[in-house]
Formats: structure tokens, sequence, C-alpha cells
């Protein structure tokens, strides 16, 4: 049995995939990427965030999601005790692998949760090929 120790290595490194995450350093929304036969899905976590403060884009061969959940306005002869909602500007940037059909790229926003779909592209899916016998 060996007991040599592994060095640690950054997060990314771990996974042979071709995914990347990034974050902005402020509000860092979770997020979940799922693949299934057909195409990948990206699954982000906005709550207390509007539609209209969320922008997705493709570019650079990544998906961007970038936004902002609005700071709230305090209000005078209120005394604050605890605030760990985190407010401001947020950014998730996924690299995507080669087989996404970035054309047919889908964002469905609903109840505080951003989803993502992203088809694989037809000549990158399985395909059954029939035998046929003489």
């Amino acid at each position: 049995m060996s007991t040599k120790l592994v060095p640690w290595q950054r997060l990314s490194d771990l996974f042979d995939d071709p995914f990347f995450q990034g974050d902005s350093g402020g509000v860092n929304p979770p997020l979940d990427i799922v693949e299934s036969q057909t195409g990948y899905s990206v699954t982000i976590d906005l709550p207390g965030v509007s539609a209209e403060n969320v922008n997705v884009e493709f570019k650079e061969g990544r998906l961007w999601v970038t936004g902002e959940r609005v700071v709230e306005a305090r209000e005078e002869g209120k005394k604050y005790h605890r605030l760990e909602r985190r407010m401001g500007k947020f950014r998730r940037v996924v690299g995507l692998p080669e087989d996404v059909a970035n054309d047919r790229i889908a964002a469905d926003f609903h109840e505080g949760v951003l989803t993502v779909s992203l088809p694989k592209a037809e000549a990158s899916q399985p395909k059954k090929i029939e035998v046929k016998t003489r």
C-alpha cells in the first residue's frame, strides 16, 4: 500500500473534462452541470434576482452568465444585526465542449432558477447503425 501524498491541484484540474468555472469573487451563485446523450444543462440558483438583471451569452467558446442582485435600501431608524445575504454583481463562466450546437442554446428563468439548455450537435450524437443480413 502506498502512503505517498498527491499534491493539491486547482479544482478545475481535478476533473478531466472541458468545463471551466469562474466567478467574480462577489456574489457566487451555485450551479450544476449535467450531461445527457442529447446535450448539457447548466442550472444556476439566483434567488432574489429578477430576470431583467440576468444576461446569458455565448462567447469565446464559453457560456457567460452575468447579472446583479440589487442591494436593498437600508432604512433609517432600523438596527441591522446580521446581513449575510450577498448583494452585487456576479459572473459565472462555463467552458463548453466542442460538441455543443451553440446556435440552439436556450435559457429559461423560473422562480429564481436559471436553466440553460445546450444541445449537442447532431454529428456528435450516437447513431444506431442497422446490421443487414444476406
